[in-house]
């Protein structure tokens, strides 16, 4: 697939910006995936399960503050799938983050995607 990743950066003056994401089509089931990319994600702190923008399980919101929600932990698009969509694990901290996102699954295949993101620090947090 010619659309299968991105990476995306820039910065200005303290306004810093990454985005890297990669597309995968895999033959195993979602669970499968999911399962897969839990232990490598905790390397980046709690790993958080969201499903279509809420979470599930008993973590709602990590330590650092990530949530599954648009305005604390934010949503990417790609191929015209928003994350807050898909089934997805996530892990970091409401400014640098990971995603593990699973779309609908189609014909036998499921198509995910891996997701880094640094997003720009409020400035009236300071």
């Amino acid at each position: 697939d010619e659309d299968s990743g991105a990476d995306l950066g820039f910065t200005l003056g303290d306004f810093h910006f990454v985005l890297k994401v990669a597309g995968y089509v895999s033959g195993d089931s979602p669970e499968k995936i999911l399962a897969f990319y839990r232990k490598p994600l905790s390397r980046f702190g709690e790993v958080l399960e969201c499903n279509h923008g809420k979470p599930v399980g008993a973590l709602t919101v990590t330590r650092s503050g990530l949530t599954c929600s648009e305005q604390k932990g934010g949503s990417v698009e790609m191929n015209g799938s928003n994350s807050a969509d898909d089934h997805e694990l996530r892990s970091g901290s409401p400014h640098q983050f990971r995603i593990v996102g699973i779309q609908e699954p189609k014909a036998g295949s499921t198509r995910f995607s891996l997701v880094y993101l640094e997003l720009p620090k409020d400035e009236k947090a300071k």
